[in-house]
């Protein structure tokens, strides 16, 4: 049951379950049937293993408020479990220094600004691990406090440790956030490139679903900044 929390999750990435070719005999369980399992039987591993592929896939496909309502949930599990995971901290922290960008609110920045200081701790421990998240974290803080030419230089940072270190899905990400970055501050030309890198990554990984969906963005990117270009002035 906790191989089909994660392979739900790559499924979404790439559009087509089929494509892992089950056994006729192994019975496919969406999350919210292993959920309730993991709730019943009150299987602590289950259940983690769920909410995080959940907020994995919620991250990846911008939907940050679900993201974070999942997290809010599995925060009041996490106490009777004792479990810890970074990879859960580090997808509520992107999604909350989005949400403090489109909402303003006070809350999620605080919650970004935390980040960036616990994720600092890990880099001490695991630089190759945590550097390039660390660093994305820091982009998108440097960003949501006006300090472009800082977020700049750490959305590139990000993307090279990610690359180096061989984290391709989280290199994607740096590159699509990058993108969204320029596109937001109509910095188009640079946007795209960013956008088309994230594409080619996330192909790469065989994230073809979002790959697509990257695409699209960039197709009606372009069709917003035409129509914009072409505004009265």
């Amino acid at each position: 049951r906790s191989s089909m929390a994660y392979l739900n999750a790559y499924a979404a990435l790439i559009g087509n379950k089929d494509t892992f070719a089950l056994d006729a005999d192994i019975q496919v369980q969406t999350n919210d049937t292993l959920y309730q399992i993991a709730k019943e039987t009150q299987n602590g591993l289950l259940l983690h293993q769920v909410i995080l592929t959940q907020m994995f896939v919620h991250v990846y496909f911008r939907e940050y408020l679900p993201c974070v309502i999942l997290a809010e949930k599995y925060d009041i599990k996490r106490k009777a479990t004792r479990s810890f995971d970074i990879f859960m901290m580090f997808y509520t922290w992107i999604a909350a220094l989005a949400l403090a960008r489109d909402t303003k609110l006070e809350k999620w920045k605080m919650i970004g600004e935390k980040s960036v200081r616990i994720m600092s701790q890990f880099v001490e421990y695991s630089s190759w691990n945590f550097e390039n998240k660390h660093m994305l974290l820091q982009a998108e803080l440097h960003y949501l406090n006006g300090r472009h030419e800082m977020a700049e230089s750490a959305y590139t940072h990000s993307i090279h440790s990610a690359h180096e270190h061989r984290f391709i899905m989280e290199e994607a990400l740096a590159y699509e956030l990058f993108g969204t970055y320029f596109l937001e501050n109509k910095h188009v030309d640079k946007g795209m490139e960013q956008l088309q890198l994230a594409c080619d990554r996330y192909k790469q990984a065989g994230a073809l679903k979002r790959a697509d969906t990257v695409n699209d963005f960039m197709v009606l990117a372009r069709q917003a900044h035409r129509g914009w270009w072409n505004m009265p002035r």
